[in-house]
Protein backbone atom coordinates (compact mmCIF):
# COMPACT_ATOMS: atom_id res chain seq x y z
CA UNK A 1 0.00 0.00 0.00
CA UNK A 2 1.44 3.61 -1.05
CA UNK A 3 1.09 6.38 1.33
CA UNK A 4 2.10 10.21 0.54
CA UNK A 5 5.47 10.84 0.86
CA UNK A 6 7.48 12.46 3.63
CA UNK A 7 8.49 16.38 4.07
CA UNK A 8 11.59 17.22 2.57
CA UNK A 9 14.59 18.38 4.89
CA UNK A 10 13.93 21.67 6.41
CA UNK A 11 11.07 21.44 8.68
CA UNK A 12 13.31 23.27 11.55
CA UNK A 13 11.31 22.88 14.70
CA UNK A 14 9.01 20.68 13.86
CA UNK A 15 9.77 17.44 16.65
CA UNK A 16 11.78 14.84 15.28
CA UNK A 17 10.25 11.84 17.11
CA UNK A 18 11.98 9.12 15.11
CA UNK A 19 15.22 9.82 15.72
CA UNK A 20 14.09 10.47 19.78
CA UNK A 21 13.04 7.08 19.56
CA UNK A 22 16.44 5.63 17.98
CA UNK A 23 18.53 8.11 20.16
CA UNK A 24 16.69 6.13 23.24
CA UNK A 25 19.55 3.32 22.32
CA UNK A 26 22.30 6.03 23.83
CA UNK A 27 23.05 7.06 27.80
CA UNK A 28 23.01 10.39 28.38
CA UNK A 29 27.08 10.21 28.33
CA UNK A 30 26.54 9.52 24.31
CA UNK A 31 27.62 6.07 24.61
CA UNK A 32 25.28 3.16 23.66
CA UNK A 33 23.32 1.49 26.21
CA UNK A 34 22.73 -2.46 26.27
CA UNK A 35 19.43 -2.81 24.74
CA UNK A 36 17.11 -5.59 24.95
CA UNK A 37 17.14 -6.78 21.19
CA UNK A 38 18.84 -9.37 19.90
CA UNK A 39 19.58 -7.77 16.69
CA UNK A 40 21.72 -5.06 16.04
CA UNK A 41 23.10 -3.21 12.96
CA UNK A 42 27.35 -3.63 12.42
CA UNK A 43 27.35 -1.64 9.40
CA UNK A 44 24.69 -0.13 6.99
CA UNK A 45 23.84 -3.66 5.40
CA UNK A 46 24.81 -5.86 7.49
CA UNK A 47 22.73 -7.16 10.43
CA UNK A 48 23.50 -9.61 13.57
CA UNK A 49 20.98 -11.24 15.56
CA UNK A 50 22.70 -13.61 18.21
CA UNK A 51 19.48 -15.23 19.06
CA UNK A 52 19.00 -16.92 15.70
CA UNK A 53 22.67 -17.26 15.70
CA UNK A 54 22.88 -15.53 12.01
CA UNK A 55 24.50 -12.46 10.05
CA UNK A 56 22.26 -10.88 7.27
CA UNK A 57 24.63 -9.35 4.37
CA UNK A 58 24.36 -7.47 1.15
CA UNK A 59 25.87 -10.04 -1.54
CA UNK A 60 28.72 -8.51 -3.89
CA UNK A 61 26.50 -10.00 -6.58
CA UNK A 62 23.17 -8.88 -5.37
CA UNK A 63 20.62 -10.32 -3.06
CA UNK A 64 20.83 -10.68 0.71
CA UNK A 65 22.61 -13.81 1.90
CA UNK A 66 21.94 -15.45 5.80
CA UNK A 67 25.15 -16.25 7.21
CA UNK A 68 25.67 -19.37 9.75
CA UNK A 69 28.15 -17.33 12.95
CA UNK A 70 28.69 -20.85 13.97
CA UNK A 71 30.08 -21.61 10.79
CA UNK A 72 30.13 -19.09 8.23
CA UNK A 73 28.38 -21.04 5.71
CA UNK A 74 24.98 -19.48 3.90
CA UNK A 75 22.02 -20.92 5.15
CA UNK A 76 19.88 -18.65 2.19
CA UNK A 77 20.30 -16.68 -0.36
CA UNK A 78 17.06 -14.50 -1.50
CA UNK A 79 17.46 -12.14 -4.70
CA UNK A 80 13.81 -10.60 -3.01
CA UNK A 81 15.52 -7.49 -1.48
CA UNK A 82 18.55 -6.16 -1.16
CA UNK A 83 19.60 -4.21 2.08
CA UNK A 84 19.12 -6.03 5.47
CA UNK A 85 17.48 -3.05 8.03
CA UNK A 86 15.92 -4.78 11.19
CA UNK A 87 14.41 -8.13 12.35
CA UNK A 88 11.24 -8.17 14.42
CA UNK A 89 9.02 -10.65 14.95
CA UNK A 90 11.33 -13.46 13.50
CA UNK A 91 10.87 -11.37 9.44
CA UNK A 92 13.69 -9.67 7.88
CA UNK A 93 12.98 -6.09 7.25
CA UNK A 94 14.98 -5.10 4.04
CA UNK A 95 15.18 -2.98 1.11
CA UNK A 96 14.49 -3.76 -1.98
CA UNK A 97 16.48 -2.02 -5.48
CA UNK A 98 13.63 0.18 -6.89
CA UNK A 99 13.36 0.07 -10.38
CA UNK A 100 11.66 3.60 -10.42
CA UNK A 101 12.63 6.76 -8.95
CA UNK A 102 11.10 8.41 -6.14
CA UNK A 103 9.65 5.06 -4.73
CA UNK A 104 11.31 3.17 -1.59
CA UNK A 105 10.35 -1.04 -1.80
CA UNK A 106 10.86 -2.73 1.24
CA UNK A 107 10.26 -6.64 1.41
CA UNK A 108 9.53 -9.15 4.29
CA UNK A 109 11.50 -11.63 4.85
CA UNK A 110 11.46 -14.61 7.03
CA UNK A 111 14.54 -14.63 9.17
CA UNK A 112 14.87 -18.33 8.81
CA UNK A 113 14.16 -19.57 6.01
CA UNK A 114 14.56 -16.65 3.59
CA UNK A 115 10.96 -16.73 2.31
CA UNK A 116 9.27 -14.01 1.32
CA UNK A 117 6.49 -12.96 3.36
CA UNK A 118 5.02 -9.22 2.79
CA UNK A 119 6.51 -6.41 0.89
CA UNK A 120 5.57 -2.20 1.10
CA UNK A 121 6.50 0.93 -0.40
CA UNK A 122 6.15 4.48 -0.33
CA UNK A 123 6.40 7.75 -2.25
CA UNK A 124 9.79 9.93 -1.95
CA UNK A 125 10.02 13.33 -3.18
CA UNK A 126 10.46 13.86 -6.69
CA UNK A 127 13.46 13.56 -7.95
CA UNK A 128 14.54 10.80 -4.83
CA UNK A 129 16.39 7.56 -5.74
CA UNK A 130 16.06 5.26 -3.30
CA UNK A 131 19.58 3.69 -4.67
CA UNK A 132 20.98 0.79 -2.78
CA UNK A 133 24.80 1.27 -3.67
CA UNK A 134 26.08 4.66 -3.31
CA UNK A 135 26.07 6.50 -7.45
CA UNK A 136 28.01 9.57 -8.60
CA UNK A 137 27.69 12.39 -6.23
CA UNK A 138 24.46 10.38 -4.84
CA UNK A 139 24.35 8.79 -1.42
CA UNK A 140 20.85 7.35 0.04
CA UNK A 141 20.76 5.69 3.51
CA UNK A 142 17.89 3.86 5.26
CA UNK A 143 17.98 2.23 8.52
CA UNK A 144 15.47 0.90 11.00
CA UNK A 145 14.56 -0.62 14.20
CA UNK A 146 11.85 -3.19 15.53
CA UNK A 147 8.63 -1.53 17.83
CA UNK A 148 5.90 -3.68 18.86
CA UNK A 149 4.58 -6.68 17.20
CA UNK A 150 5.73 -6.98 13.84
CA UNK A 151 6.25 -3.41 12.83
CA UNK A 152 9.45 -1.43 12.33
CA UNK A 153 10.06 2.31 11.74
CA UNK A 154 12.39 2.97 8.96
CA UNK A 155 14.05 6.08 8.50
CA UNK A 156 15.35 7.75 5.28
CA UNK A 157 17.72 10.60 4.01
CA UNK A 158 18.86 11.39 0.43
CA UNK A 159 21.73 13.79 -0.84
CA UNK A 160 23.00 14.56 -4.15
CA UNK A 161 25.62 17.23 -5.11
CA UNK A 162 26.51 17.80 -8.72
CA UNK A 163 29.99 16.17 -9.22
CA UNK A 164 32.30 18.15 -12.15
CA UNK A 165 36.45 17.98 -12.77
CA UNK A 166 36.72 21.78 -11.96
CA UNK A 167 33.59 24.02 -11.76
CA UNK A 168 33.67 27.15 -13.32
CA UNK A 169 33.61 30.34 -11.20
CA UNK A 170 30.29 31.36 -10.14
CA UNK A 171 28.29 28.53 -11.54
CA UNK A 172 26.93 24.87 -10.53
CA UNK A 173 24.04 23.26 -8.65
CA UNK A 174 23.28 23.80 -4.90
CA UNK A 175 22.94 20.79 -3.49
CA UNK A 176 20.10 18.66 -2.45
CA UNK A 177 19.57 17.00 1.13
CA UNK A 178 16.10 15.03 1.53
CA UNK A 179 15.04 12.65 4.47
CA UNK A 180 12.06 10.69 6.20
CA UNK A 181 10.10 8.29 7.89
CA UNK A 182 7.75 5.54 7.60
CA UNK A 183 5.95 2.54 9.38
CA UNK A 184 6.02 -0.40 8.02
CA UNK A 185 4.17 -3.59 9.22
CA UNK A 186 6.05 -6.22 8.09
CA UNK A 187 3.34 -8.75 8.31
CA UNK A 188 1.02 -7.11 6.61
CA UNK A 189 2.58 -5.09 4.11
CA UNK A 190 1.34 -1.95 4.90
CA UNK A 191 3.27 1.43 4.91
CA UNK A 192 2.66 5.00 6.47
CA UNK A 193 4.43 7.54 6.48
CA UNK A 194 5.40 9.60 9.48
CA UNK A 195 5.22 13.59 10.02
CA UNK A 196 8.85 13.77 10.76
CA UNK A 197 11.84 13.71 9.17
CA UNK A 198 15.24 11.76 10.32
CA UNK A 199 18.37 12.57 9.96
CA UNK A 200 20.61 9.21 10.82
CA UNK A 201 22.01 9.77 14.48
CA UNK A 202 25.34 9.32 15.32
CA UNK A 203 25.91 6.17 17.75
CA UNK A 204 29.07 7.45 19.93
CA UNK A 205 31.34 4.80 20.16
CA UNK A 206 34.43 5.93 21.76
CA UNK A 207 34.90 5.60 25.22
CA UNK A 208 36.53 8.16 27.82
CA UNK A 209 38.59 7.13 30.16
CA UNK A 210 36.23 7.13 33.53
CA UNK A 211 33.83 4.66 31.19
CA UNK A 212 36.08 2.00 30.06
CA UNK A 213 37.92 -0.83 31.10
CA UNK A 214 40.42 0.72 33.89
CA UNK A 215 44.61 0.45 33.50
CA UNK A 216 44.15 0.31 29.74
CA UNK A 217 46.37 2.56 27.92
CA UNK A 218 44.68 1.95 24.67
CA UNK A 219 41.86 3.83 22.79
CA UNK A 220 38.02 1.79 23.78
CA UNK A 221 35.02 1.38 22.47
CA UNK A 222 31.85 0.03 22.95
CA UNK A 223 30.14 -2.53 21.38
CA UNK A 224 27.01 -2.14 19.11
CA UNK A 225 24.82 -3.83 21.98
CA UNK A 226 27.05 -2.06 24.43
CA UNK A 227 27.81 -5.46 26.01
CA UNK A 228 31.85 -5.29 25.24
CA UNK A 229 34.35 -2.99 25.53
CA UNK A 230 37.53 -3.00 22.75
CA UNK A 231 40.67 -1.93 23.47
CA UNK A 232 42.51 -0.86 20.43
CA UNK A 233 46.88 -0.33 20.85
CA UNK A 234 49.22 0.59 18.00
CA UNK A 235 51.98 -1.71 18.47
CA UNK A 236 53.97 -1.43 15.60
CA UNK A 237 55.22 0.79 12.49
CA UNK A 238 53.56 1.52 9.39
CA UNK A 239 56.27 -1.31 7.86
CA UNK A 240 53.93 -3.86 9.30
CA UNK A 241 50.67 -4.78 8.16
CA UNK A 242 48.84 -6.08 11.51
CA UNK A 243 49.86 -2.90 13.47
CA UNK A 244 47.10 -3.11 15.67
CA UNK A 245 46.31 -5.33 18.63
CA UNK A 246 42.72 -5.58 19.87
CA UNK A 247 42.15 -6.52 23.62
CA UNK A 248 38.22 -7.61 24.31
CA UNK A 249 36.63 -7.34 27.88
CA UNK A 250 33.01 -7.61 29.07
CA UNK A 251 31.65 -4.60 30.19
CA UNK A 252 32.57 -5.72 33.55
CA UNK A 253 35.92 -5.54 33.31
CA UNK A 254 36.64 -9.82 32.41
CA UNK A 255 38.90 -10.18 29.75
CA UNK A 256 38.12 -12.45 26.59
CA UNK A 257 40.72 -12.50 24.15
CA UNK A 258 43.13 -10.50 21.54
CA UNK A 259 44.13 -10.45 18.07
CA UNK A 260 45.94 -8.62 15.22
CA UNK A 261 44.16 -6.02 12.95
CA UNK A 262 45.50 -3.98 10.44
CA UNK A 263 42.54 -1.90 11.00
CA UNK A 264 42.42 0.66 14.27
CA UNK A 265 39.05 0.11 14.66
CA UNK A 266 35.77 -1.03 13.15
CA UNK A 267 32.34 -1.37 14.98
CA UNK A 268 31.93 -5.01 16.29
CA UNK A 269 29.66 -7.52 18.49
CA UNK A 270 30.44 -10.72 20.56
CA UNK A 271 28.32 -13.60 20.09
CA UNK A 272 29.83 -16.31 22.78
CA UNK A 273 33.43 -16.50 22.27
CA UNK A 274 32.86 -15.39 18.67
CA UNK A 275 34.36 -11.51 17.12
CA UNK A 276 32.40 -10.31 14.69
CA UNK A 277 33.50 -7.00 13.01
CA UNK A 278 33.83 -5.70 9.27
CA UNK A 279 37.06 -4.86 7.25
CA UNK A 280 37.60 -2.45 4.75
CA UNK A 281 38.64 -3.42 0.95
CA UNK A 282 42.37 -3.36 1.04
CA UNK A 283 45.99 -4.64 -0.54
CA UNK A 284 49.07 -5.74 0.99
CA UNK A 285 51.91 -6.88 -0.29
CA UNK A 286 52.83 -11.02 0.61
CA UNK A 287 56.36 -11.28 -1.22
CA UNK A 288 56.16 -10.26 -4.23
CA UNK A 289 52.98 -10.64 -4.87
CA UNK A 290 50.11 -8.23 -4.00
CA UNK A 291 46.84 -9.72 -2.40
CA UNK A 292 43.83 -8.07 -2.26
CA UNK A 293 40.37 -8.24 -0.53
CA UNK A 294 37.13 -7.01 -0.65
CA UNK A 295 35.10 -5.82 1.95
CA UNK A 296 34.77 -8.74 4.15
CA UNK A 297 32.93 -9.73 7.50
CA UNK A 298 35.03 -11.57 9.91
CA UNK A 299 34.87 -13.87 12.81
CA UNK A 300 37.34 -14.65 15.20
CA UNK A 301 37.47 -16.88 17.72
CA UNK A 302 38.50 -14.86 21.19
CA UNK A 303 40.13 -17.98 22.72
CA UNK A 304 42.82 -18.62 20.16
CA UNK A 305 42.57 -15.21 18.45
CA UNK A 306 42.17 -17.59 14.74
CA UNK A 307 39.96 -16.27 12.43
CA UNK A 308 37.33 -18.85 11.99
CA UNK A 309 35.45 -17.16 8.19
CA UNK A 310 35.22 -14.78 6.56
CA UNK A 311 32.69 -13.27 4.06
CA UNK A 312 32.77 -11.02 1.25
CA UNK A 313 29.86 -8.36 1.19
CA UNK A 314 28.88 -5.30 -0.81
CA UNK A 315 30.77 -2.44 -0.78
CA UNK A 316 27.96 0.55 -1.33
CA UNK A 317 30.42 3.16 -1.80
CA UNK A 318 30.80 4.50 -5.16
CA UNK A 319 34.16 3.95 -6.26
CA UNK A 320 34.15 4.89 -10.05
CA UNK A 321 35.44 7.40 -12.64
CA UNK A 322 34.61 10.68 -11.34
CA UNK A 323 33.21 13.28 -14.42
CA UNK A 324 36.36 15.45 -15.87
Amino acid sequence: MNSPHPSPLGGGSRLRSLVILLLSFAVGSGVLAQPPEAAHELRPGLVIDSALGMAFTMNPGGGIDAIELASGNVRWHSDEADKPLAISGGLLTAQAASGEPGRLDLAALDASGGQRRGSGSIELPRGVRALVVDGIGAQFQSWARATTGAAVEVGWQYEESHVQGIRPAGRGRSPSSFSGALRFDVARGSTEALPTDAGRPQAVHLLSASQGVSGQSGRQFVSVDGRHVLVSDQVADDRTFDKYRWVVYTREGSRLGELSSFVSYSPFGVTGSLLLFSTPPNARRVGEDIRSEPLLLRAVDLRSGAELWSHAIRDTKYRGPLPR
